[in-house]
């Protein structure tokens, strides 16, 4: 099974375990996180391995024996999935029908798997991450570019959509060129070698310089 954090952080709700009797499933699709809450809830709440040999008799079950019993299984063995942070983000763990503790390569494997679904879910939430911040800017009133620093020239590489609108440029205009397109003839040239040198000095910076539109026409740029 693979079980996840909830927002709250006090409870576990499984993503995954096809193979588990759909009662059991059912029974454990939201579950307290807890030192006495099965393997997994206690296994979170630990941020440790822990191994039940014997559902009927281990004391993390005690108060679940309704729920070893939907299960159909003897043993169950549970770890963390941590993220690269060290934080919990849920539970992996497998489960058996006869009574058991795992010897060293099967521990290595659980952990392997367990840092397998870390990745996974890791790369999920940044994904949504992503997609939220890229709404946010698209969204914004504010003209926004990203350049990539890595490059020579600090080359566009993003402009949202309310740049687009404010300067008269499109996509194909500015992609590729560093933002000093937007000087022009009236440009201060002291205001502009202020905001080359702090960007050059990776400093924050913030000046009212006088940019020119795709039509010629000026505007006061306050950036940031």
């Amino acid at each position: 099974s693979v079980m996840l954090k909830d927002p709250s952080g006090k409870s576990l709700e499984l993503m995954a375990g096809q193979r588990l009797p759909e009662a059991y499933r059912q029974a454990i699709a939201q579950f307290d996180i807890g030192p006495t809450m099965g393997a997994c809830g206690t296994a979170a709440y630990l941020n440790q391995p822990v191994i039940c040999e014997d559902l009927t008799t281990d004391p993390r079950w005690t108060d679940h024996q309704d729920l070893a019993r939907l299960s159909e299984q003897d043993s169950a063995w549970s770890c963390p999935v941590r993220g690269s942070n060290g934080v919990v983000l849920g539970t992996f763990a497998l489960y058996r029908q006869r009574r058991s503790t795992p010897d060293d390569a099967e521990m290595t494997q659980v952990d392997r798997a367990g840092a397998l679904v870390a990745l996974a879910v890791e790369r999920a939430e940044t994904q949504q991450s992503n997609q939220l911040l890229r709404r946010g800017v698209e969204a914004s009133v504010n003209g926004v570019l990203i350049v990539d620093a890595h490059l020579p020239d600090l080359p566009v590489i993003y402009a949202n959509r309310a740049f687009f609108q404010i300067t008269g440029y499109s996509w194909d205009d500015v992609i590729g060129r560093n933002c000093r397109f937007l000087q022009g003839p009236e440009t201060d040239p002291i205001t502009a070698a202020e905001l080359r040198d702090h960007i050059a000095n990776r400093q924050e910076v913030h000046v009212t310089l006088l940019n020119y539109r795709k039509d010629g026409q000026t505007f006061w740029n306050d950036l940031y």
